[in-house]
């Protein structure tokens, strides 16, 4: 999951003029350096590192390059969204509007972009009226320059029909995202097959709380009508077919969904054939996912430790997305945990922990995510001093990668509360006033402490 949010952040990132990893040019200048090295940073999850690369990015461009002052300042803002400080991601983003707008004039595409992204984060926090006031400005803007990009038109339709969505208002979705659409129709770049079958299957939902039942049926039945590739299967048509079990799941339909895991299941892990260890990773973990909630549990097991060996394989081959995700067993713990096998875990922590500490590091922010895992499994058993040990060793890795933020307090704030428990008052009150301090220093509202 956390995997899904640093990728929104990255989308958000390109959204507001960042080069994508794939794409990227070589730097040129101090400041393409500097902000090249955050960007590195950043997806190896080393905040600290990031910050600095950033803050000499910023400081770079208001000494030499202040039309790029405000892209700077967007990346350290979606840094300190990563890492929970959300009030000052807030004023980072605000700074950078400022700035744009100043450099670039108030229709630039990059400044739409701005106000795009702003409106999407007032919607998600549920100020909803500034987020509607910001998206109706950034659309009025599009309209005036030519020059924002069909990906960008597109993406505030969708996020604008989500906030009406949410506000139930769905004749005034319809427009939105019939324009977006129309848009993709009439379009010559090519277009991510999900990105299409989302914004379909949204408009159906629309049609349907209009009462308009015969036409969500048929774009629903299209909905990934001139994607999914015949014939021999290929990389891109067997994603298309993982994006269509995924979505099939979703909606109930187990027996398609199925059959399309499966799909997905022969053809990359035939050795004849197409290999594609992420691909067939997500394709068991969703067939077992759709077994366990069929109360096929046998079987789901099954696949889930089938899905843990692609992980374990590759990581052992040198693959470093792998490895950091083998401490991704929530699947697997909560069939365990709904079995009373919880015990049956712990070999499978200790091997994924061993594998990620000898391919990344023991400092890579991935092992604080598996210790932080297995600590909140032997709490549940009241297991404390192991769950103690393991929140240490998290917290000692959070300090180093993160520095102060929310993600260090609220491990500080659970490794005091174990104390609590064991009897060390003093010390857990010590702790505890660590992590108030440190989340007054971010400017973030403390959390509720747990019950004592």
């Amino acid at each position: 999951m956390a995997a899904r949010g640093a990728a929104l952040v990255l989308s958000l990132m390109l959204a507001s003029g960042a080069p994508s990893p794939s794409r990227a040019s070589e730097p040129r200048t101090a400041f393409d350096k500097y902000l090249a090295a955050g960007d590195s940073a950043l997806r190896a999850d080393r905040y600290v590192e990031a910050e600095k690369m950033f803050a000499a990015a910023i400081a770079e461009a208001k000494k030499s390059d202040p039309q790029r002052l405000g892209l700077a300042l967007d990346h350290l803002a979606n840094l300190k969204l990563m890492t929970g400080d959300e009030t000052k991601a807030a004023e980072l983003r605000g700074k950078a509007l400022a700035a744009d707008q100043q450099a670039l004039g108030p229709t630039d595409a990059r400044v739409i972009n701005d106000l795009a992204n702003e409106a999407f984060f007032c919607s998600m926090h549920d100020q909803d009226a500034e987020a509607e006031k910001l998206f109706k400005q950034a659309l009025e803007l599009q309209d005036q320059n030519p020059e924002v990009s069909e990906y960008h038109k597109t993406n505030l339709l969708g996020n604008f029909c989500d906030l009406y969505m949410r506000q139930q208002r769905y004749a005034e979705c319809e427009p939105l995202l019939e324009r977006a659409l129309e848009i993709i129709a009439n379009s010559s770049r090519p277009w991510n097959s999900q990105e299409v079958v989302m914004l379909r299957h949204k408009l159906a939902d629309v049609y349907r709380h209009d009462g308009k039942e015969s036409e969500a049926q048929e774009l629903e039945n299209r909905a990934f009508e001139g994607i999914r590739q015949a014939g021999n299967p290929t990389l891109n048509s067997l994603q298309l077919t993982l994006e269509q079990a995924d979505d099939s799941l979703r909606r109930g339909n187990t027996v398609a969904a199925e059959d399309a895991y499966r799909e997905v299941i022969a053809a990359t892990e035939n050795k004849g054939g197409l290999r594609s260890d992420s691909m067939l990773y997500f394709a068991l973990e969703g067939l077992g996912r759709l077994c366990a909630a069929g109360e096929r549990d046998d079987e789901a097991e099954g696949l889930y430790l089938r899905a843990i060996e692609v992980r374990e394989r590759n990581a052992m081959e040198g693959n470093l997305p792998m490895a950091r995700g083998l401490g991704y067993l929530v699947p697997l713990l909560n069939l365990y945990q709904k079995q009373g096998r919880l015990f049956d875990m712990e070999p499978v922590r200790s091997l994924a922990l061993a594998m990620q500490e000898k391919v990344l590091g023991s400092e890579d922010k991935a092992v604080a995510d598996t210790l932080l895992l297995f600590a909140e499994v032997y709490r549940q058993e009241a297991k404390y001093q192991e769950a103690l040990s393991l929140y240490a060793r998290a917290a000692k890795n959070q300090e180093k990668n993160l520095g102060p933020s929310r993600q260090l307090a609220g491990t500080l704030g659970k490794y005091a509360d174990l104390l609590r428990r064991l009897g060390e008052k003093d010390e857990a009150d010590a702790v505890h006033a660590r992590a108030d301090a440190m989340l007054k220093q971010i400017g973030a509202q403390n959390p509720q402490r747990p019950q004592r």
